[in-house]
């Protein structure tokens, strides 16, 4: 009984039936179940669309958050890196290193948030530089006051004097002895058992002391380096303290939404860093002691995170006291030297309560409409009905090419109109084509219904293009068949390492490779992997020059050009002849940027967005903002110095860093137009290196700015007239 019903119910579904009834049985079926579906779903979905929305808002703020914090300790971090670097080069220990006194009081002027470098040796010897406070007196006589420029002082303890002695140095901001000092030193204070030297030495490698409170009240932090001999034998260790309360204002004005709460918690749960500055501090038993989360009188907070370490989900929804919340956790990043973990909360209704409410004034117009074009529908459906079969009959027509001229339909309805004249010039049009193409093959191509296509899709991808330096030279040196040999070993070479770190090559033009990732296979790490197959190419080219200059054969120096951007990649070409490519502006600037380097003397650039989503594994050195031909808008541009503790290569050298870090603070001095700071800078640079070409490139700029001064409206872009 029950199989006959569904029989008897298919066939009626199935049976043929007056088009004026189908439209009307469809139609209106078919509005009333979208109608209902989409209005029921809509008023569900809005609210998850909408905590989507919220967390991607939170995520972007927290990464902000999270990447100004980081540039915030940067200077304590490599400070004390580069600090060890001059002591290793320059001198016999940490008191006999005037370049090292004279870098740190610099370190000071420059960075504000650090409060004092500390240094210590395994002999018990210490060198301290810091600021002067506002008790302006002498150390030792405290009655007696420094002179009114003295800015720094430079503090050494010397336990090889017998008996030890301590002498202490006053500089102006000029970097000038303005007084000094001696008495013989305390013997209560030995840094080799201080927590940051202690946990260096314990360590090994880099090292961060808990955060800890000064005696202002203020929060600090200590970052040190241990520095080893040849023989691995622990001989210093340098640190710099930095004040943290600063992190406060960070997490004030960076807000998702006007209720939110930003906070920096360590996984014990003590608070970093809290909107409040004034919370994160607090006095028990008269002591004052770091707040924890559940202590600033938050409650929502202590149990957003403690959902947060029960389940470990970043993203989470949560009801407390009647009141809907989103809260977002992110660590920070190991490169950033601290494990603790930015949380955001933020009450749902922030996001969520006017969506509500639409939802509901949505849903009840879609049942208003509905029920009007129900009537309407049975209004017209008779009226559409007949036009709508005489022009099926045509089209039926068609299939056997009767293309004879039939009278007009009349109809009111505009669209049944538009169809009938699309109608008619659909067979003006076969009519004409059939003068050219024989009946039979037109009639095949109409029955068969399809048509081959070609097209692509948008895409973030990464681009990257190579050229070998001077090659129409070497190309015109050497015999043809000897010069394709060589040309192919190297294509072979490096094409290998470009699609071992999943790359597309998309195509050789001469020397050059054109390469692509992130299509046709998803790349989420697209852009490490192409910077890692151009460090790797580097230093695969440095292996093969050297083998090739043995045989006599010419090295190909290769400059290389990286960029990442929104293009179209696809299927391009003709009906019989496709080629898998991409295409659009971001293409367009990866080949300049490799054009790039003939500019600037280099041989890797980068663009600003392969430089934010590398730079925790690669160094990168800051070159200029540029506005290549044809564009108003400057890029930066970086390049390329090493990656990060390379096993393969040489790794990242304290010198390379100090380099990337001053050309930072010249070029920042350069666009400001304070020619003397970025001239001095790039000197510097220059003595360290004498073939920097980036440093003698803005040498030459900054001379000719000197005599024509810019434009008031320079904004330090340079506009290249050049491809």
């Amino acid at each position: 009984m029950s199989e006959s019903v569904w029989e008897n119910s298919g066939r009626y579904l199935m049976r043929k039936r007056k088009i004026r009834f189908a439209i009307l049985s469809v139609f209106l079926g078919l509005s009333v179940t979208a109608t209902l579906i989409t209005s029921i779903y809509t008023y569900f979905q809005m609210e998850n669309v909408m905590k989507i929305t919220s967390r991607d808002l939170i995520d972007k703020t927290q990464r902000v958050i999270i990447n100004d914090t980081a540039d915030y300790l940067n200077p304590a971090r490599f400070i004390p890196m580069i600090s060890a670097g001059l002591v290793r080069r320059d001198a016999e220990d940490i008191l006999h290193s005037p370049e090292l006194d004279n870098f740190l009081m610099e370190a000071l002027n420059e960075f504000p948030q650090i409060d004092a470098f500390y240094n210590g040796d395994e002999k018990g010897n210490t060198l301290i530089v810091g600021r002067i406070g506002l008790n302006r007196v002498y150390a030792f006589s405290e009655v007696t006051s420094l002179p009114n420029d003295a800015l720094y002082f430079v503090r050494k303890i010397n336990r090889s004097a017998m008996p030890s002695q301590e002498t202490r140095y006053y500089y102006n901001q000029q970097g000038e002895q303005v007084a000094t000092e001696t008495n013989p030193a305390d013997p209560g204070f030995d840094p080799r058992t201080r927590p940051w030297y202690t946990g260096a030495k314990k360590l090994g490698d880099r090292y961060c002391t808990d955060m800890y409170l000064y005696e202002s009240r203020d929060l600090g932090l200590t970052f040190a380096v241990p520095v080893y001999d040849r023989n691995n034998q622990l001989t210093e260790v340098m640190s710099a303290d930095i004040t943290v309360s600063k992190i406060s204002d960070l997490l004030r004005h960076q807000k998702a939404s006007r209720s939110g709460i930003n906070f920096i918690v360590t996984p014990e749960g003590n608070l970093a860093g809290y909107p409040d500055a004034s919370k994160i501090v607090l006095t028990l038993n008269r002591q004052p002691q770091i707040a924890r989360l559940d202590q600033v009188g938050e409650p929502s907070l202590a149990m957003a995170y403690s959902l947060y370490q029960k389940n470990h989900e970043p993203h989470l929804f949560f009801t407390f006291d009647n009141i809907d919340y989103i809260a977002h956790f992110t660590p920070f990043p190991a490169s950033s030297g601290k494990n603790w973990i930015l949380g955001m909360v933020v009450p749902a209704d922030d996001f969520i309560g006017p969506i509500k409410q639409t939802s509901r004034e949505v849903l009840m117009i879609s049942l208003l409409i509905l029920a009007i074009a129900s009537m309407m529908l049975v209004i017209f459906s008779h009226k559409i009905s007949y036009p709508i079969e005489r022009l099926a009959g045509q089209m039926r027509k068609i299939r056997t090419l009767d293309i004879e001229e039939e009278p007009a339909i009349e109809s009111s309805l505009q669209e049944l109109a538009q169809m009938e004249d699309a109608l008619r010039a659909m067979k003006e049009g076969l009519n004409s084509f059939s003068k050219f193409v024989p009946k039979a093959l037109v009639q095949r191509l109409i029955n068969s219904g399809q048509e081959a296509k070609l097209g692509g899709e948008r895409k973030r991808l990464t681009f990257l293009f190579s050229d070998i330096e001077s090659f129409t030279s070497i190309s015109e040196k050497m015999p043809s068949d000897v010069l394709i040999k060589h040309l192919s070993e190297y294509l072979s070479e490096l094409s290998r390492i470009i699609i071992h770190f999943h790359g597309t090559i998309d195509k050789y033009i001469g020397d050059s490779i054109m390469a692509f990732w992130g299509a046709p296979d998803r790349d989420e790490q697209q852009v490490f992997h192409a910077c890692q197959a151009v460090w790797m190419c580097n230093q695969r080219l440095r292996d093969l020059n050297a083998e090739w200059t043995r045989q006599g054969k010419p090295v190909l120096r290769t400059r290389f050009g990286l960029h990442q951007g929104d293009a179209v990649v696809g299927n391009v070409g003709s009906a019989d002849r496709l080629n898998y490519t991409v295409i659009g502006d971001n293409v367009n600037l990866g080949s300049r940027l490799e054009g790039i380097n003939k500019v600037y003397g280099t041989y890797v650039m980068v663009s600003e967005s392969i430089y934010e989503k590398a730079k925790d594994k690669f160094l990168f050195r800051l070159v200029d903002i540029v506005a290549v031909k044809g564009k108003e808008k400057g890029v930066k541009i970086y390049q390329m110095i090493g990656k990060y503790n390379d096993t393969i290569a040489e790794s990242v050298t304290p010198q390379d860093i100090s380099s990337a870090m001053k050309t930072q603070v010249a070029f920042e001095a350069y666009v400001k137009q304070k020619w003397d700071d970025a001239e001095r800078l790039y000197n510097q640079l220059l003595t360290e290196t004498p073939d920097d070409k980036i440093a003698a490139l803005y040498l030459k700029r900054i001379a000719e700015f000197r005599e024509n001064p810019p434009d008031p409206s320079w904004d330090g872009v340079t506009h290249l007239l050049t491809k």
